[in-house]
This record gives structure tokens, C-alpha cells and sequence, in this order.
């Protein structure tokens, strides 16, 4: 597993369970703990959606990882908070029409 340092330079830096030792994301579903570090605080919404943790507190990592291993309840439905929130703010479709509104907007 290749280790490296999260800032707040990254857009979307993410350290997610698909960089975890095998075995480690058993059970855990999609992102859902994410760095808080760069565009992540805009897409994560903390304990509703996912949840952010700094990027220099192991405990707070290892605890939020407990809590989603041991609440499947919690992860569904933090998953579907955030599938709604991605398919309302961040799917093609809704891209496509804030872009849209926006041009739209720069015209008299």
C-alpha cells in the first residue's frame, strides 16, 4: 500500500477503503470516509453524506472506520444520501444544467 500526504492543493484528494490493506474494507460500501482536504468539503457533507477527517488524526480515522464497520444501517444510509446528492448536484445531467443557467444567466 503506497502511503503519500493529502493537502489542501488536491481538488477531490480522497483516501479511501480502496487503498486499504486487504480485508480492511470488508463490509464498508462505496466511499464514505473521505480526507478533509480539498474539494471534499464541498462533496462530503460530514456525518450526513460521508464523513471527513483530518488528515492528520489516526484515531479519528481508526474511530470513524469502526463506526462503519459496526453500523450497516449507517452506512446505507449515509450511501444513499450520497448517491442523491451526487445524482442532484454533481451527475451529468445536473452539470449540464447549472451550466446551462449559468451561460443562460450572461445573456440580456
Amino acid at each position: 500500500m503506497a502511503r503519500r500526504r493529502l493537502t489542501d492543493d488536491e481538488s477531490a484528494g480522497q483516501v479511501d477503503l480502496d487503498d486499504a490493506p486487504e480485508g480492511l474494507d470488508a463490509g464498508i460500501e462505496e466511499r464514505r470516509l473521505q480526507a478533509d482536504a480539498g474539494g471534499m468539503r464541498e462533496i462530503v457533507e460530514h456525518g450526513e453524506t460521508g464523513f471527513r477527517v483530518s488528515t492528520e488524526d489516526v484515531k479519528a480515522w481508526a474511530d470513524t472506520l469502526e463506526t462503519l464497520a459496526r453500523d450497516p444501517a449507517l452506512r446505507t444510509t449515509i450511501g444513499e444520501a450520497g448517491r442523491r446528492l451526487y445524482e442532484t448536484r454533481f451527475s451529468v445531467p445536473a452539470m449540464a444544467a447549472g451550466a446551462e443557467a449559468f451561460y443562460r444567466s450572461l445573456t440580456p
